[in-house]
């Protein structure tokens, strides 16, 4: 079980990165949550504690976990205390800049895959 959790659902991923997950099995898209600028420390636990239930009742995960770095920190050391896998997807980010007649600019960024790292 390959589970996703993150901003980006797997039907919008490319080839390569869909195949490494699979890999690990069915691909399950799990939404990140929100994480308000000013949560207090004690929301953040409990949106850990409540992922992590919902993540180990899957049969042997492997979850890629970006988003939010102080939520994903802690529900990775979480997770891995338990033997669960976790993963970052590795891209290279292309950018392209182009001046607008009014002087604003435009930047277009492509991000191309390039693998998963596990924490």
């Amino acid at each position: 079980m390959f589970i996703n959790l993150s901003n980006h659902p797997s039907s919008q991923w490319g080839e390569a990165q869909r195949q490494d997950a699979l890999r690990y099995g069915e691909i399950v898209d799990i939404p990140y949550p929100q994480i308000p600028v000013k949560i207090a420390n004690e929301e953040i636990d409990s949106l850990v504690n409540n992922y992590y239930d919902l993540i180990v009742q899957y049969d042997e995960p492997t979850v890629m976990l970006q988003g939010e770095p102080v939520f994903a920190f802690r529900l990775t050391n979480r997770l891995k205390t338990v033997g669960i896998k976790v993963l970052a997807s590795c891209t290279e980010r292309v950018s392209e800049e182009e001046k607008l007649e009014d002087g604003s600019v435009r930047k277009i960024s492509q991000f191309l895959y390039g693998g998963m790292r596990e924490y």
